[in-house]
């Protein structure tokens, strides 16, 4: 018996998808990308309940490819979550929030690093990481700021 444990590129499953009219179960799951660390892990619990089930001896893993992605760390100012939100976060709440939400932080003066779990893809930048923390400090204790209007009159919509 063959086991395959495969990581697709997310825009191409989508654009397929879509072209093809094809709407499944494995399409919506591969469209919103899945953790690339867990195909190694994936495959070996597979294994182990076919072997559960019907016995049998295993071969060697055959890993093809770049299959854990990229380590993402980010060099992270926290003065970026008063910058972007408006919110004084001292460094120990922001390091317990972030390490809850499964990010690994390091360093302990202005600028942190922050290493990005491999399940979040959606985690590009220091604009994401304040955006994780501002979701659990709670949007709501985001100060209502007005824009700059300037002095020039409005141009019509």
């Amino acid at each position: 018996m063959l086991i395959e444990s495969a990581l697709w590129n997310e825009i191409n499953i989508a654009q397929t998808g879509r072209k093809l009219g094809i709407n499944s179960d494995a399409r919506y799951r591969f469209e919103r990308g899945v953790d690339p660390a867990f195909m190694v892990p994936g495959l070996e619990l597979a294994t182990r309940l076919v072997m559960e089930l019907c016995g049998g001896t295993p071969s060697e893993n055959i890993v093809v490819g770049n299959a854990f992605g990229d380590e993402r760390v980010i060099d992270f100012p926290l003065a970026e979550v008063k910058r972007l939100a408006g919110i004084d976060v001292p460094l120990a709440q922001a390091r317990r929030i972030l390490t809850h939400l499964g990010f690994v932080t390091a360093g302990s003066g202005p600028v942190m690093k922050v290493a990005i779990p491999s399940w979040r893809s959606d985690v590009h930048g220091k604009a994401d990481i304040v955006e994780e923390i501002v979701r659990i400090v709670g949007i709501d204790q985001v100060p209502m700021t007005p824009f700059e209007r300037g002095e020039e009159p409005r141009k019509p919509v």
